[in-house]
């Protein structure tokens, strides 16, 4: 069985967007419909790893309370880490069927740590700006 040095990941930061020094970061939220209490955040799920170039796609399989909770995502030189974003207000664990350049099926399990980059978004350099966009 082949293995990679491959990581499923997630952030409230874009993982395409350029990192520059000394610069804020923005990550987006909404209010839903329901409530002025509680929001939704723009969550990004991407893999991280050295064996990245040997990877073609990559299944999500969210939490069931999703509409759509199966995302498959192909690698392209826009998406080299198969990068993924969703809204959500809730930590789960997110499963991943990676797909290799051979068609060999690898396993990964997450479960989302966001919510520390918003408990610790200052430190982190992180602004937070609500998505108003329909």
């Amino acid at each position: 069985m082949q293995t990679y040095s491959i990581q499923l990941r997630d952030s409230v930061i874009d993982p395409n967007e350029p990192l520059k020094k000394s610069q804020t970061r923005v990550a987006y939220y909404r209010k839903t419909a329901s409530s002025n209490h509680q929001f939704l955040y723009q969550v990004w799920l991407y893999l991280e790893g050295k064996d990245l170039p040997f990877i073609n796609r990559v299944k999500y399989i969210l939490h069931d309370s999703f509409r759509n909770p199966v995302q498959l995502v192909e690698r392209t030189t826009l998406n080299q880490n198969c990068s993924l974003a969703i809204w959500t207000w809730g930590i789960f664990w997110v499963k991943a069927e990676v797909e290799d350049v051979k068609g060999r099926i690898v396993q990964l399990d997450h479960y989302l740590t966001y919510g520390k980059q918003i408990e610790n978004k200052q430190k982190l350099g992180i602004l937070f700006k609500e998505d108003t966009r329909e």
